[in-house]
């Protein structure tokens, strides 16, 4: 309760000090954005709404206060106003950002029709807009669509052919469809991005997926050491010692991996490994 209360009091004086500065200057719109993310975390829709207005009455041209009435009806669910707000929001002119948020409002509220044909639209009219492309691709590994996925991220590619992370996940959808070309995809994201210890875990995976174990072992073991708190390179590499079957480094990670109990959130995965060894 103490911790709850000093929170409640953190907030009232982050807010206060928002109003202070917005009585200096009534249209500073990260002190306006900081009180609405206040107000909805309070769920003070009606007050959160009247700034947002603020913001749309201040700046006519600007898409923001459109972004932050969208994003306000989205934190109660309400997805019809949602989408109406980020549809006002466009028609002064084409704002990836409004884009992909009216694309989600339109899938989470069951009108996935609605939002593949302004998808297509919206690409039509905006061919170069790579972040739009990008989401999509993102959108669709959460649906595990990964045909469309890869479609995205192979369109973003040719959009920015220096797009480390579209590389990255292109060569991992690449991978999960069991196509050719994902380890040239991975090398390309590691190229361009030297030292991503993300970007390692997918090249590693994708040659230890078609029997470079030893390769994948030096790549995976240099993820770790990049990032020894991400437990889940850990997990991978156990699965790489498996798959080239170095059973007693596999059980080294994975007991590693037990000591951590709940920290991990993987503990089934872990123990039906250490049960296969």
């Amino acid at each position: 309760l103490a911790d709850a209360q000093m929170a409640a009091k953190d907030k009232n004086a982050a807010a206060a000090s928002l109003r202070k500065a917005l009585e200096i200057k009534p249209d500073l719109l990260e002190a306006q954005r900081g009180l609405i993310m206040i107000d909805v975390d309070a769920k003070r829709f009606e007050q959160a709404l009247k700034v947002a207005r603020d913001v749309q009455k201040q700046n006519p041209k600007s898409v923001a206060g459109f972004a932050l009435e969208g994003d306000i009806s989205a934190a109660q669910k309400n997805w019809d106003a949602a989408a109406g707000a980020y549809r006002a929001g466009l028609k002064l002119g084409p704002a990836s950002e409004l884009a992909t948020k009216l694309y989600s409002v339109l899938r989470v509220s069951g009108k996935g029709p609605d939002a593949d044909k302004f998808a297509a639209t919206w690409q039509k009219d905006n061919p170069k807009d790579a972040v739009f492309v990008f989401y999509l691709g993102d959108e669709a590994i959460a649906r595990k669509d990964y045909g469309a996925a890869e479609k995205n991220y192979a369109a973003v590619v040719k959009l920015q052919p220096n797009n480390a992370v579209a590389y990255n996940n292109l060569a991992w959808v690449t991978g999960k469809l069991g196509k050719d070309g994902a380890i040239a995809h991975a090398e390309k994201a590691n190229t361009l991005a030297p030292n991503q210890p993300a970007f390692i875990d997918t090249l590693a995976m994708l040659l230890s997926g078609k029997g470079d174990h030893a390769k994948a072992t030096e790549l995976q073991t240099k993820a770790v050491a990049l990032q020894p708190n991400n437990q889940l390179f850990r997990l991978n590499l156990a699965k790489i010692h498996i798959g080239g079957g170095k059973k007693d480094l596999a059980r080294k990670e994975l007991d590693e991996l037990a000591k951590l109990g709940d920290k991990f959130p993987q503990q089934a995965e872990v123990a039906e490994m250490l049960k296969g060894l």
